[in-house]
C-alpha cells in the first residue's frame, strides 16, 4: 500500500471516462514519465496510480480494467472522516524499483454514487483523513496508508456508461 507522507498544492486536474479506459484522472503539469504503483489481480482488474518521480505526489490514476465482482453500488463509509486536509497527497517513494513500477496484487472495489466514484484499495476500512484536491479526495487510514480515492462532480451519463462498461 502507498504511504502518504504529506501534501502539496496542485494544478488543475481532470477526470475522464470513456469506452476504452473506465476512469482516468490526470493533473496538468504531470511529469511525462511518472513512476507507478499498480494493484489488482493483473488479469481482470488493474489500477495504476502515477506518482511524480521526485516528489512522490499523485499525478494520475487510471482504472485500466475492473472485475465485475469489484463493482458495487455506493455505500456509506466516508461519513466518519475525522480530518480534512488541503492538497494532493505525496507518497513515500524511497525504496521504489528502478524499472518505475511497483506491483502489489490485491483486490480493489469501485463504488458508484449519483455523481461520484469511490475506489477502495482494501476492504472497507475506517478513513481517518481525506486530502482534498479539487473534485478529487484521497483517504488515508490511521497508519497514513492510502485506502480510498473519491472523484466527485462527475457527469451522470459517464457514471451510467461506467456501469454498462463493467457489467454489460
Amino acid at each position: 500500500m502507498l504511504k502518504v507522507v504529506g501534501a502539496t498544492s496542485v494544478d488543475t486536474c481532470a477526470v475522464e471516462m470513456d469506452g476504452f479506459v473506465p476512469l482516468s484522472f490526470r493533473c496538468l503539469g504531470a511529469p511525462n514519465v511518472p513512476i507507478y504503483w499498480r494493484t489488482g489481480n493483473f488479469d481482470t482488474s488493474l489500477l495504476e496510480i502515477g506518482l511524480h518521480p521526485i516528489t512522490g505526489a499523485i499525478c494520475s490514476v487510471t482504472v485500466t480494467s475492473i472485475d465485475p465482482s469489484g463493482f458495487l453500488a455506493a455505500r456509506s463509509g466516508l461519513d466518519d472522516v475525522r480530518r480534512t486536509l488541503p492538497g494532493m497527497p505525496f507518497c513515500d517513494i524511497a525504496a521504489w524499483p528502478s524499472d518505475r513500477f511497483k506491483d502489489e496484487a490485491g483486490d480493489f472495489t469501485i463504488e458508484v454514487g449519483e455523481n461520484s466514484v469511490t475506489i477502495w484499495l482494501a476492504p472497507l476500512r475506517s478513513v481517518d483523513a481525506m486530502y482534498e484536491a479539487g473534485s478529487a479526495r484521497f483517504g488515508v487510514d490511521v497508519t497514513e496508508h492510502l485506502c480510498c480515492l473519491l472523484f466527485e462532480r462527475l457527469n451522470t451519463q459517464d457514471i451510467e456508461h461506467l456501469g454498462q462498461l463493467v457489467i454489460g
